[in-house]
Order: structure tokens, then C-alpha cells, then sequence
């Protein structure tokens, strides 16, 4: 099920430590200094994992059971991503215009996503956006 909102936000192009939720532990230490640039290269037309819980791939280290991944698709770029059954995910689409499963999205627009297990991003247009995998 994939719930989409056209609601209108603005955003950038910092990753930072995004505090969401309830933190696994209940004492955390947070490096608040603790940031990373990602090249173009490293975002064009993958998924580049920018956050996780424990820092694999080089990506920032949050306490949160969630991946967050970061993209930058060129116009007809296509990108399928599989979700582990029982998890969710969310889908932000920071600039340009996209199809989610066939669902067009633009600018600003979020998609809720459970109970799918295969995503289809295609850009219409030169595009960013932001996949959050969670629990």
C-alpha cells in the first residue's frame, strides 16, 4: 500500500542526524559535528545509503533502526528497490518529478509505504529524493 501526499515542503541538501522516534538505547551520546558530503557521483542513479545504525558504507551512524538512502535520478533513470517483508518505508521527493509504482509525485511530495515488497522509482524529470527504509 503506498499513501501519497502533495503537500508542499522545503528542503536541502544536508545530511545530518535526523531525529525521529523512540532511540533504540535509552542513554545516547551524539556527535552533533559528525557529517559527510556525498559526491554527485556517489548519488546519480543508485540508492547511497547516507544513514544507518551502524555506519556500513560509509554513511552517517544513527540510533534508529532505519536506512536512509539518498538519490539523485537523471530524466528517464529508473530505480527498483526491494524492502525486507515487515518493514516500511517513506519516500520524500525533494526535487523534480517522479512515478512510484506508477503514482506520479513531484517536488515536495511523501509516499507512506507498507506491505510492499518492490518499489519502481522512474524520474520524469531530473529528480532528488530521499528513501526512508524503517521498522
Amino acid at each position: 500500500m503506498i499513501a501519497t501526499s502533495g503537500e508542499t515542503s522545503h528542503s536541502t541538501n544536508t545530511i545530518c542526524r535526523p531525529n525521529f522516534g523512540r532511540p533504540k538505547r535509552r542513554i545516547v551520546t551524539v556527535g552533533l559535528d559528525e557529517q559527510k558530503r556525498f559526491e554527485d557521483s556517489e548519488l546519480r542513479n543508485v540508492g547511497c545509503l547516507v544513514a544507518s545504525p551502524d555506519g556500513r558504507a560509509k554513511s552517517l551512524t544513527i540510533h534508529q533502526d532505519a536506512n536512509i538512502f539518498l538519490s539523485r535520478l537523471d530524466n528517464g533513470a529508473t530505480l527498483n528497490v526491494e524492502l525486507v517483508k515487515g518493514r516500511y518505508a517513506w519516500l520524500q521527493v525533494l526535487r523534480g518529478s517522479v512515478t512510484l509504482n506508477g503514482e506520479a509525485m513531484t517536488s515536495g511530495d511523501d509516499a507512506a509505504i507498507e506491505e510492499e515488497l518492490k518499489l519502481e522509482v522512474s524520474a520524469s524529470s531530473q529528480s532528488e529524493m530521499m528513501l526512508f527504509d524503517l521498522t
